[in-house]
């Protein structure tokens, strides 16, 4: 009877000193970061080209990986309840811009909700700006945050208009 207490009152002590971080305690945290990748894009350019005394309009429709403009800084995960899911995560980007996202997480998973923002991309020389829609999901890897994001939306410049066909973008978040 001694022995089965004892493995019993053993096997409970363990169970709390092996307990991992969960959760919102899992992410929280400050973090330097990193977001780079491309879009896949539909690329469509209206040409105009004078016969003789009418004007012919013909739409072009191409397809092609453009890289965006690589963001970094400072990120803050911040828990935002008590029932430990809701969370906050707040991007503070070199360059002066602000996003913030709000999240859930469960065991080891963190879900963003899906803002609304402008972002830059390269089509070669021209830098085209694009109004997105951002949500995504990360995984926290020993001190890293990994971060697989998803991009929608369109975007114009003065000779094409943009829709965004899928998007391989990653943030990845080191704790400071």
């Amino acid at each position: 009877m001694k022995v089965k207490h004892f493995l019993l009152s053993a096997a409970m002590l363990l169970t709390l000193v092996s307990c991992e971080k969960e959760g919102n305690k899992l992410f929280e945290g400050y973090y330097s970061f990193k977001t780079d990748g491309y879009l896949e894009v539909e690329r469509t350019e209206m040409v105009l080209s004078l016969n003789g005394t009418t004007i012919d309009t013909t739409v072009v429709t191409t397809t092609d990986t453009l890289k965006l403009v690589a963001e970094s800084g400072q990120m803050n995960i911040i828990s935002t309840d008590e029932g430990n899911s809701e969370m906050i995560v707040s991007m503070n980007i070199l360059t002066g811009g602000l996003v913030t996202f709000d999240a859930t997480t469960d065991a080891s998973d963190m879900t963003l909700s899906p803002i609304y923002r402008r972002v830059e991309m390269r089509d070669g020389t021209r830098l085209v700006e694009m109004e997105v829609t951002i949500d995504g999901t990360a995984k926290k890897y020993d001190n890293v945050v990994v971060f697989d994001l998803n991009y929608t939306g369109e975007g114009e410049s003065g000779l094409y208009s943009y829709k965004i066909l899928s998007s391989d973008v990653s943030c990845v978040a080191k704790e400071n």
